[in-house]
């Protein structure tokens, strides 16, 4: 919902949503850090072994990543015959293949190819997740000259800048190793949670990652060279430290949910339906708000407008993920 109001804010420059906005891109870091925290988990639990491991993620991204691409063209071709702004002349017949090819392939923010999907630009962060999943299925299920020789390829075709944010997700696999060491007392985890906070959002406030992004540019041949160069990536020192910090609020965070956390769970099945959609939510939002900017006048009413579509769009894609799990058990023989 963070990176929705941050792409909202884009489309309808409304005040009311610039303090929720301003967060957006510490969400996608957020995302990172919950991805390694998840693949430890079931890399320890239910895939044991790599045939497993790549079923579960290619279910989980495809269900969600094809339709997507879909609905992506259909909205594109209508709001160019509607004569719509958001969409100002077609991609010729090469650029809409290359670019779909590469978004079949994840290879939109590679050094090999870098397309970025029409109207969807929020794309790039699932790339990113995918060659992660990659790099850490080739280390980790794999060893000797193999696993050399797929980290080595995995690598070449990931590229400089989806590199560069890897160490953050490694940050969330390296927690979940640590997490169950965790025991603070009440007090002390309130104390954590909070003095963390007050930093992080005192830094955001001051607007001191941006000052320091800043800094770092002029050193490194300015603010163009590196969006040029690294894309989504050019803030990757700052990023790094929004990621240790936000690990400090989930360390604090688990020792609060031993001591008052089961009032959670009267909420579970909410929290569950929620969070089964999350996926549909941030790879669909982008292009529903390009399409329906040009005719809803506010961004409250293009949400009433976007959201039950997005869910019902999950309905049918997201939470139904067993013929994609069918279809690559066959493919890799597991």
């Amino acid at each position: 919902m963070l990176v929705f109001f941050h792409h909202c804010e884009h489309v309808y420059k409304e005040k009311w949503l610039s303090p929720l906005a301003s967060f957006g891109h510490d969400a996608v870091i957020f995302f990172f850090l919950l991805s390694g925290f998840v693949i430890a988990h079931v890399s320890g639990q239910s895939e044991k072994n790599w045939r497993q491991y790549f079923v579960a993620r290619l279910a989980r991204i495809y269900s969600v990543v094809l339709p997507m691409l879909v609905v992506v063209a259909l909205l594109y071709l209508l709001g160019l015959a509607l004569g719509y702004p958001s969409y100002t002349s077609p991609l010729p017949g090469h650029g809409w293949i290359s670019t779909y090819l590469a978004s079949v392939a994840f290879l939109n923010q590679s050094d090999i190819l870098r397309s970025e999907l029409p109207t969807n630009a929020a794309y790039w962060s699932v790339c990113y997740e995918v060659w992660y999943y990659v790099l850490f299925g080739c280390a980790f299920y794999f060893d000797g000259w193999q696993r050399v020789g797929l980290l080595v390829v995995a690598t070449f075709l990931a590229g400089i800048p989806i590199l560069l944010m890897f160490p953050v997700w490694l940050m969330g696999y390296w927690f979940y190793k640590f997490h169950h060491r965790i025991n603070l007392t009440m007090t002390t985890a309130i104390l954590m949670v909070s003095i963390v906070m007050v930093i992080y959002l005192g830094e955001r406030k001051l607007n001191i990652d941006d000052k320091l992004f800043e800094h770092f540019a002029q050193l490194s041949g300015g603010e163009n060279f590196l969006n040029a160069r690294l894309g989504f990536s050019k803030r990757f020192l700052v990023d790094y430290a929004t990621a240790i910090l936000l690990l400090m609020v989930i360390a604090g965070s688990f020792s609060l949910a031993q001591h008052a956390g089961s009032g959670l769970l009267r909420h579970a099945k909410i929290i569950d339906f929620l969070a089964g959609r999350s996926f549909s939510l941030y790879l669909l939002h982008m292009p529903l708000l390009a399409f329906v900017s040009p005719f809803i006048p506010s961004a409250v009413l293009a949400m009433v407008v976007i959201l039950p579509v997005i869910y019902l769009f999950a309905g049918v894609t997201e939470t139904r993920k067993q013929p994609y799990v069918r279809f690559f058990r066959k493919l890799l023989g597991d």
